[in-house]
């Protein structure tokens, strides 16, 4: 079983549409996200253990370098006392 820390971002990935059909940053959409992956037909569905971060909800064209601090510094809290196989900025 590979251990993925995914990095809750915001941005497209993590977008939901409202009842307009408006697209906005969504707290829920990161587990919605993988939800669907353990759900699916994928052969590798079972073979991932996710640990998912509190969702930043930054849109990528909003980053700044106070941005890139926050993801780094929520990277570090989440790898300082686990190993991870690999890690998914979503």
């Amino acid at each position: 079983m590979k251990k993925i820390l995914v990095i809750l971002v915001g941005g497209t990935i993590c977008s939901s549409a409202d009842e307009s059909g408006v697209l906005s940053v969504s707290e829920s959409s990161g587990s919605l996200l993988l939800s669907s992956f353990k759900n699916s037909a994928s052969p590798f569905a079972d073979e991932a253990e996710f640990t998912l971060t509190e969702n930043l909800m930054l849109l990528s064209e909003n980053l700044t370098v106070e941005s890139w601090n926050k993801i780094i510094d929520v990277y570090r809290k989440y790898t300082k006392n686990e190993q991870f196989d690999g890690v998914i900025f979503a």
